[in-house]
């Protein structure tokens, strides 16, 4: 049986400190450092920490909740894999959940949360969530938000600088000569898609090229409201189409017709695309969001907030985009 003092040597550090920590009671006395490498030490050594008897002694039950729209989709996927390895480098247990943009999933999830007393929570709040995320604050939870946020809610929030992005984006295009650009866009109200359809109108505006109905609404998987906009497209002169959300984007390359496979149309889709690369050759132009420094910074804004730290609102990241040249 493995002993405080065999852990205690393992570590390099006094039996003391080994019983602050796996007792929950280091507190400040204690590095972060050293905490961490003290239950590494003793996990590897097969020493079971009690972690409900330690919740009990601390009020702290170490797992974070992590709230992904929809974790089949690429983009919300690998982030909450890089949210989940954050979480473990800091000693915490992450629970993943799937909300679907659906805000009544959403508040059945956020009612089991709150009953199981985690210690923070990072969010990619669906449209009409504001009510529920209120009652997690209300719980003493902390919350960070990424990729979009509640406006007025009192939690801060890490997104990529949607509108800056795809104002450069399409100034690209137009700088290529393409002038005549469809948007289509998922029918969501939240603020990254609203941000990116206002660079869109903005930035046509400023050429005089733009007109209500080059934006194109769609369900979020609505595959026959899509191949419908496709179908109206093949009559128009159209040269590039913004696809405002990679879900959308994939939608749409698995309705694309095959006469459409030889038109020359520049492909633009805010999210990483480049296994498109083979479909869709140099007409493919996606925006690739820098996920590894999304989590950093969502966790360690969360880990502020959990010790009572100020932080600050909001922390824009930028993207980049990846383009080919257009002959």
């Amino acid at each position: 049986m493995v002993s405080m003092q065999d852990i205690a040597d393992a570590a390099g550090v006094s039996k003391a400190t080994v019983s602050l920590v796996l007792n929950g009671k280091s507190g400040k006395r204690v590095s972060e450092t050293v905490r961490k490498k003290v239950e590494d030490t003793a996990r590897g050594m097969g020493y079971r920490i009690n972690d409900l008897a330690r919740s009990l002694r601390t009020g702290r039950t170490n797992l974070i909740s992590i709230l992904m729209t929809d974790i089949s989709d690429d983009f919300f996927g690998r982030m909450a894999s890089h949210l989940q390895e954050e979480a473990m480098k800091h000693g915490f247990t992450a629970v993943i959940s799937n909300t679907g943009e659906s805000a009544v999933e959403f508040s059945a999830i956020v009612s089991v949360i709150t009953a199981k007393k985690v210690d923070g929570m990072i969010a990619v709040p669906p449209q009409g969530s504001g009510a529920e995320l209120e009652t997690v604050l209300e719980h003493k939870i902390p919350i960070v938000q990424i990729d979009r946020h509640i406006e007025g809610l009192d939690a801060p929030y890490v997104e990529t600088d949607n509108y800056d992005i795809t104002c450069m984006a399409l100034k690209e295009l137009l700088s290529c000569g393409r002038r005549k650009i469809i948007m289509i866009s998922p029918d969501i109200d939240v603020n990254a898609i609203s941000e990116r359809e206002r660079a869109f109108r903005d930035t046509l505006s400023a050429e005089g090229n733009y007109r209500e109905n080059l934006v194109r609404k769609t369900g979020l998987d609505d595959r026959k409201e899509v191949k419908t906009i496709l179908a109206d497209l093949m009559d128009q002169d159209t040269e590039a189409i913004f696809f405002a959300s990679k879900r959308t984007f994939t939608l749409a390359m698995e309705n694309l017709p095959d006469c459409w496979r030889a038109k020359d149309i520049t492909f633009l889709c805010f999210g990483e695309a480049r296994s498109y690369k083979a479909l869709l050759g140099d007409r493919l132009w996606y925006i690739e969001q820098p996920l590894e420094a999304i989590a950093r910074k969502a966790f360690s804004l969360l880990l502020s907030k959990m010790k009572g730290e100020d932080t600050d609102m909001e922390s824009v990241i930028r993207s980049s985009l990846s383009r080919q040249s257009i002959n």
